[in-house]
């Protein structure tokens, strides 16, 4: 927010050898817009579109920054999703309880120096409890 600035020392250090923390960090602003659609017998489909940096300070081509997915839901206890972020296709599906939500995506992450240089394919299980 407004720049921020690292120093070179963490409070709990995760990795060895790293090239270090960049010297301050530019603000950046994203704007997202999200429609839900209700079907009938308690499904609905949510439908989000992102601009990620609209104010271009990270320099990556507006390809790279438009975001777009779609997650049906059934009767709040099941959802599959899909996406497009980074230039990179994405999907997942989960279970969802009141207690908490568990759900498995793929996806990918650009690694290179430049867009869409290098990607790596990640996969991720994801276990979330509700505490409230």
């Amino acid at each position: 927010l407004l720049g921020t600035v690292y120093s070179g020392s963490s409070i709990i250090p995760f990795s060895q050898n790293s090239p270090g923390a960049p010297t301050t960090e530019p603000m950046s602003l994203d704007a997202s817009l999200s429609f839900l659609a209700k079907i009938e017998s308690g499904a609905y489909m949510n439908y989000v579109l992102e601009y990620r940096d609209f104010t271009d300070v990270s320099g990556v081509s507006m390809y790279g920054r438009l975001c777009a997915g779609a997650e049906l839901s059934l009767r709040d206890a099941f959802f599959l999703r899909g996406g497009w972020g980074s230039g990179y296709p994405s999907v997942g599906f989960g279970m969802r309880r009141k207690t908490g939500e568990f759900s498995f995506t793929w996806y990918s992450e650009e690694i290179g120096q430049s867009y869409q240089a290098e990607r790596e394919i990640r996969f991720m299980l994801q276990y979330q409890v509700r505490a409230f």
